[in-house]
């Protein structure tokens, strides 16, 4: 039988091979350094499969027009920003001459549509690495993988695909912080200890059973499905949001209390996504949480087409197919995995 696979090493190892990516096309890699990429190559059959993605992600950008490229590097450029380790990528480039140049900071004279499709290709990479939460985690979830988590008062947390959180409990308090992506919360009574969910600037604490939180960088929503929860941010606060209702925190703001179809919010537990009449490209975010690798819409024109569908979250590539088939957009698969989306 195949042992799973941790996503952290998983994650590990295409970080590293994105940085040899970087260095081994600056044009500044020493000879030891091209050595000890050789040593990391063969020491596990995870770096292997590491660069050969990296290399078909490299193969499938240069198919591309520099119109495409540019298209794509703009859409890029938000996730890759926030990164910690801020570097000028926009013009980095490889040296032909094999004598690095380095980064550069004042534009170069021309770019071929290879310098087009690195500058992409290293943003692409910076965009996929910051998304990743699985460093400071107690529990995470890879691409398309789902864990329940029974923890040990006897409240059980359920995680979707790409999230990831930390338990800290103490003799007087449950505190739990969601880092990333959505879980659902069944809490076991325990008066002497509140339950408290953290997601960013808002907290939620159980004052019922079930409930489940989502977030996206620092906005969250949370909808009740059992009971009641209490919400706060900062100064603002709700002291009772209900069963059958939700909340969101958005733009440093806590929204007014919206009634929710619990069947739609509770789909991703069967492997299901319900859209209706939604934007493609919220669509297109959603589905992202369960792909290795992500579909990029260019463009605006086809952001704001309407969806209305049931699909499958262990088969993306059939929801796509449907899209295609359905909606005024042309898709095009690249080697590696990468899918690329444009209005007709």
């Amino acid at each position: 039988m195949q042992q799973p696979v941790d996503p952290k090493t998983l994650q590990q190892a295409s970080s590293q091979a994105s940085e040899w990516f970087v260095l081994l096309n600056s044009g500044k890699a020493t000879t030891k350094q091209k050595l000890d990429f050789e040593h990391w190559l063969v020491q596990s059959s995870d770096h292997h499969n590491a660069w050969q993605q990296t290399q078909s992600l490299w193969q499938g950008l240069e198919q591309l027009s520099p119109a495409d490229i540019k298209a794509l590097k703009n859409t890029l450029l938000p996730a890759a920003s926030s990164t910690r380790n801020e570097v000028n990528l926009r013009n980095a480039k490889p040296s032909p001459s094999g004598e690095g140049e380095g980064v550069k900071s004042t534009r170069p004279r021309f770019f071929t549509p290879t310098h087009y499709a690195f500058g992409a290709m290293i943003l692409l990479l910076a965009a996929l690495i910051c998304q990743q939460p699985f460093w400071y985690a107690d529990y995470y979830t890879g691409a398309g993988e789902s864990k329940r988590i029974s923890l040990n008062d006897g409240s059980t947390v359920e995680l979707d695909s790409g999230s990831a959180i930390s338990v800290d409990y103490t003799a007087n308090r449950r505190r739990l912080v969601l880092h990333q992506g959505e879980a659902f919360f069944t809490v076991a009574a325990d008066a002497a200890r509140p339950f408290d969910v953290v997601a960013g600037e808002a907290e939620v604490r159980a004052l019922g059973t079930a409930f489940d939180v989502s977030r996206e960088g620092e906005n969250m929503q949370v909808t009740v499905f059992e009971h009641a929860v209490r919400v706060s941010a900062g100064m603002q606060r709700i002291d009772k949001l209900s069963s059958g209702n939700s909340v969101s925190f958005k733009d440093k703001h806590l929204g007014n209390i919206t009634p929710q179809n619990l069947t739609t919010i509770n789909s991703w537990r069967q492997h299901r996504l319900i859209f209706a009449d939604q934007r493609l490209g919220d669509v297109v975010k959603a589905l992202n949480r369960y792909r290795r690798l992500p579909i990029i819409i260019l463009g605006s024109q086809a952001k704001n087409l309407s969806v209305t569908g049931l699909f499958d979250t262990q088969d993306t590539d059939t929801a796509l197919q449907t899209i295609e088939e359905t909606l005024a957009v042309n898709i095009r698969r690249l080697p590696g995995g990468l899918v690329l989306l444009t209005g007709i």
